[in-house]
């Protein structure tokens, strides 16, 4: 395998398209609480 890129896609690649953007940002948010809990961690300590 190769890596490819493209700087348009056509019709075909759309539903592709969609399902790998819908993972993508199922994947951002599920980090996002854990990045969250640290910053609200020391966001707390630094209030006291």
């Amino acid at each position: 395998d190769q890596w490819k890129d493209s700087s348009s896609f056509g019709r075909d690649d759309l539903p592709l398209l969609v399902k790998v953007a819908d993972q993508v940002h199922t994947w951002i948010f599920q980090q996002k609480p854990e990045d969250q809990k640290s910053e609200d961690a020391s966001s707390s300590k630094e209030a006291f």
